[in-house]
């Protein structure tokens, strides 16, 4: 049997508001100028406690990550930091208490980006994408990815720029019109954020690259806030569907064939929710209606047992009208 040290460590994605954030700020360290001073350094992330280093366990320093986006206040510099004594009792005390169970602001792991790489700072992570866009910038996931570790190290401006220019790259890029519409609503900008909501809607149906769960989550979230702004604003904002330039989802040229399709749903009734997040979506219903449906064909079911009608159906079960069937030879 493997001993627990050698097991491959189980990887678990994990996104902006998933993690707990520490609320107090951390002195830390400037190695480039040697100014301490305090930070809010967002969720604090711990590798195990032994990580190979030059053939050494490595120092708390060396495994010790942090979420939020900041720079030394004194020079300017994005980390290296070294951790104040005062640091290091501190995060040993939050290591203690997860230990015994208690939930504290400490994930045990490191921070990865999307392409495998490994940062300990969101100010690595940041020359690591703008590395990338350098040599692509006109990859909108790539701003959508600078986008997303600005939002989740406390800079929701600087995310705001970054989804900007995604959506300007790529004006279907589903993710950044939801994640930007979600900075513009906590902001108060409402008709603004309504704006990119209703454009997500429009276009996650065409998404498929971004995963089906991923793509109902969106729709789901955008229908809510939508409804929210709507009775926020007392109907100034209108709980509308329709994009202010309607796109392929919502019309089509005259030369084609229209049809319209009547829907009477209830958004009070979880079953009418999924059931219009399926239908922006262009997808089946959820299967549990039809399961619902069988399960009650399936219950006994009581009969009479009497001469049939000649309009009726056969009791043989053909599925024809009685008089076209057996009916034929009654009297």
């Amino acid at each position: 049997m493997k001993r627990f040290e050698e097991a491959p460590p189980r990887v678990r994605k994990v996104y902006p508001g998933d993690y707990p954030e520490t609320d107090e700020e951390l002195q830390l360290t400037c190695r480039a100028c040697g100014a301490t001073l305090g930070y809010r350094v967002g969720a604090v992330f711990l590798e195990g406690p032994s990580v190979p280093l030059g053939g050494a366990e490595a120092s708390l320093e060396d495994r010790v990550g942090f979420t939020g986006y900041f720079h030394c206040a004194a020079c300017g510099a994005g980390g290296p930091w070294d951790l104040p004594e005062t640091t290091v009792t501190r995060l040993e005390g939050l290591l203690l208490s997860r230990t015994l169970g208690q939930e504290v602001p400490l994930v045990l792991g490191h921070l990865q980006l999307f392409d495998g790489t490994t940062v300990r700072y969101a100010t690595e992570g940041e020359a690591h994408l703008k590395g990338l866009i350098a040599q692509d910038p006109g990859n909108a996931f790539l701003w959508s990815r600078l986008g997303n570790l600005y939002r989740a190290g406390g800079r929701p401006d600087l995310a705001a720029g970054a989804y900007r220019k995604a959506v300007e790259l790529d004006p279907h890029e589903i993710e950044s019109l939801h994640s930007l519409a979600e900075i513009l609503r906590k902001r108060g900008e409402l008709e603004e954020s309504a704006r990119h909501f209703r454009a997500a809607l429009q276009h996650a149906w065409e998404r498929k690259e971004v995963g089906h769960e991923m793509r109902r989550a969106i729709v789901r979230n955008c229908l809510s806030e939508l409804l929210e702004i709507h009775e926020e604003t007392e109907g100034t904002v209108p709980f509308s569907l329709r994009p202010e330039s309607a796109g392929p989802a919502f019309s089509s040229s005259k030369e084609e064939a229209v049809t319209l399709e009547l829907h009477q749903l209830d958004l009070s009734e979880e079953d009418d929710q999924e059931r219009l997040v399926s239908l922006l979506l262009r997808e089946p219903p959820p299967a549990r209606r039809f399961q619902r449906l069988r399960h009650r064909l399936a219950e006994p079911q009581d009969f009479q047992i009497g001469r049939p009608t000649r309009n009726g159906p056969c009791p043989c079960g053909s599925g024809r009208k009685y008089k076209n069937c057996c009916g034929r030879a009654a009297p």
